[in-house]
């Protein structure tokens, strides 16, 4: 197949069932081969081991089993001949299960891959939405040829200098001047809070690590799962490969008691989460690890970008960070933003968010 050249086709573009699909067709195919050869060699088993004892008697009865052996291979064999004429009887009736049978293979599904990513693409370059362009990333990182995945992602960095251009402000300070406006439910900013105090505790001397520790989470969701912010779409976050634990998925605040929270600090984790959410808080795109320890970060190949304090005695210090190959000096953040790249700019811009809005 040709790296540049894909073909459009008449196959339903939902890439999931497509998957499911293809799936349990190659179970039935590996049934269909497998179990008749299984029949049929017990039978020759069967049969050998009664010519060898010489029971004449015993050789009817095993040929007799034999030829229900033989009937039901032929009839495992010819499954997928029964299924296919069954497709044939439905089609007419426009219930499109033909079509999905049909481009249940490798090359249609990554043909749909791609001709969704196209679509994407396109609409990101139309747009120019963060949000849009986002979703683009995501369905372009699916697709397996490498160099047409290379060619969209190089789109796509083009499209991203021009979001960034169109949102960029004179100074690298968020606008505070603004009532706090948070449009998620109540249950994604409790979700959020409980996370962050989990992480890195609910003292308010340790303000700086809470807004840079919900940052980083929000980096990684825009940066592994995207789209729109629900309690669903954060445990898809929380329980991505290698980023935090599933455990922390539709987290509540009341299951932080047992470490001591009270109503203070429920109250002010609850701030912190609509700061974040509100965007009056962000940090450079590319800044999306945080740890107890550099160790945990620096071990990886990763690069510390600051520390903050916890006001936590066990842990004092949150130390964040970025890959060696991700090193924050574009200054955007998730949402196409100017921001700064200076770690230490960043507790003069907590305090600032937080007096305002408390």
């Amino acid at each position: 197949m040709n790296n540049l050249i894909y073909i459009l086709s008449d196959c339903p573009n939902d890439e999931g069932i497509l998957r499911i699909i293809y799936f349990i067709l190659q179970i039935i195919r590996i049934i269909t081969i497998v179990v008749p050869i299984i029949l049929i060699v017990s039978v020759m088993i069967d049969i050998l081991k009664v010519v060898a004892s010489g029971n004449d008697s015993a050789l009817k009865d095993k040929l007799n089993q034999a030829k229900n052996r033989f009937i039901a291979a032929v009839c495992t064999f010819l499954v997928p001949s029964i299924i296919s004429l069954t497709l044939s009887i439905l089609g007419p009736l426009d219930l499109e299960i033909d079509k999905y049978v049909k481009c249940a293979n490798p090359d249609d599904i990554e043909n749909v891959i791609v001709n969704n990513a196209k679509e994407l693409v396109e609409e990101a370059k139309s747009s120019l939405t963060q949000d849009t362009h986002d979703k683009a990333v995501v369905a372009v990182n699916k697709i397996s040829d490498e160099k047409l995945k290379e060619q969209y992602l190089n789109e796509l960095s083009e499209v991203q200098k021009i979001i960034t251009k169109n949102n960029e402000k004179p100074q690298n300070r968020p606008n505070v001047d603004d009532k706090l406006v948070v449009d998620y439910p109540d249950a994604v900013v409790e979700n959020l809070a409980a996370f962050i105090g989990s992480e890195t505790g609910w003292h308010k001397d340790g303000t700086l690590s809470q807004l840079v520790t919900g940052a980083v989470f929000i980096n990684n969701f825009y940066k592994f799962v995207g789209g729109e912010i629900t309690t669903k779409s954060m445990c898809d976050t929380f329980s991505y490969p290698g980023l935090y634990s599933s455990g922390y998925c539709n987290y509540s605040l009341s299951k932080l008691s047992s470490i001591g929270i009270d109503e203070n600090g429920k109250n002010h984790l609850m701030l912190i989460a609509k700061i974040l959410l509100a965007k009056k808080f962000t940090i450079p795109k590319d800044v999306r690890h945080e740890a107890a320890k550099v160790g945990i970060i620096t071990n990886r190949g990763g690069k510390v970008w600051g520390k903050a304090y916890t006001g936590v005695s066990k842990y004092p210090y949150t130390y964040f960070g970025c890959t060696k190959y991700d090193i924050p000096i574009d200054d955007v953040d998730v949402y196409g933003n100017s921001v700064s790249n200076d770690f230490n700019d960043y507790q003069g811009i907590a305090n600032e968010v937080y007096e305002k809005y408390s």
